[in-house]
């Protein structure tokens, strides 16, 4: 991901068509990282649109996590 970003900045300047790319690749990568780590099931043709509108369901998950391991350390 540093390469990615990295080549985000440089690009600003230089050619913003591909900074706002390299962007977006950036975000879908990171919304399909989160998906497959919470173990929700996403299609190769979703786009960034349809990754981030999937966010709620893997924040569901995270915050029921979260609970879970409160509950258990304090019992």
């Amino acid at each position: 991901m540093a390469k990615e970003i990295e080549r985000l900045e440089l690009a600003v300047d230089r050619d913003l068509v591909l900074a706002i790319g390299t962007a977006k690749e950036l975000i879908e990568t990171g919304c399909k990282t989160i998906l497959t780590k919470k173990g929700i099931a996403f299609t190769k043709s979703e786009d960034l649109g349809d990754l981030t509108k999937r966010s709620p369901e893997s924040y569901n998950s995270c915050r029921k996590e979260s609970r879970t391991k409160r509950k258990a350390q304090t019992t």
